[in-house]
């Protein structure tokens, strides 16, 4: 279950509109420096989107460390993640919380918001990849996993290396050009403790000055 935790620091005394915009600004310029700049602290022209929603207008949130899949099958999940510890050193599909350049590709999973690491952080993204769940569906990998496990004496191996052949595939790359990966507009992937989002509506483009 996502926690939504409402800064408190983030309301101005007494609370008011302007000062509210102008302390959450000074939230993100202190907490977010790591992300600031691989973004030449340039937040309007690289802009992370995630789509939410429950979330208000302005929230802290905690990444969730043990996510569950949502559309992905179960078995197929895990050795997705499987690849990515043995490659990357993280359970990027389970552990991170994903964002994108895109903001349609944000809108399809709620409202979009852009999104700001809190603190250090690593990401990972491939840049032939906009959706790693549609991607892989459209190529029944899926289907493929579930017959080899079901039906293969040595399916768990086997199904690892037809994962592990088409992720690479996709030449996935971690730590490299936050600024290239957000202009793909493909999905990121985002290890951090904990993420500020910012409403896209109520704080539009150019707000952070």
């Amino acid at each position: 279950m996502r926690i939504y935790e409402i800064d408190d620091s983030a309301w101005p005394q007494p609370p008011n509109m302007e000062g509210y915009v102008e302390h959450i600004k000074d939230l993100i310029w202190e907490n977010c420096k790591p992300f600031l700049n691989l973004i030449d602290f340039n937040p309007a022209q690289y802009r992370l989107y995630r789509g939410d929603r429950k979330c208000p207008e302005f929230a802290k949130l905690k990444t969730m460390r043990n996510r569950l899949p949502k559309d992905t099958p179960q078995w197929s999940h895990e050795l997705i993640d499987k690849y990515f510890l043995n490659e990357y050193g993280f359970l990027y599909r389970s552990q991170a919380v994903f964002a994108t350049g895109s903001r349609m590709e944000a809108s399809d999973y709620g409202p979009p918001f852009t999104m700001f690491p809190i603190g250090e952080f690593t990401f990972c993204y491939s840049p032939k990849c906009s959706d790693l769940f549609k991607y892989l569906d459209d190529t029944r990998l899926f289907s493929e996993v579930d017959k080899l496990i079901n039906y293969d004496d040595d399916g768990w191996s086997k199904a690892y290396e037809l994962v592990s052949e088409e992720l690479s595939s996709l030449r996935y790359e971690q730590n490299t050009n936050m600024e290239y990966a957000i202009q793909s507009g493909n999905e990121i992937m985002i290890n951090c403790a904990e993420y500020y989002m910012v409403n896209d509506h109520d704080f539009p483009i150019g707000w952070l000055g």
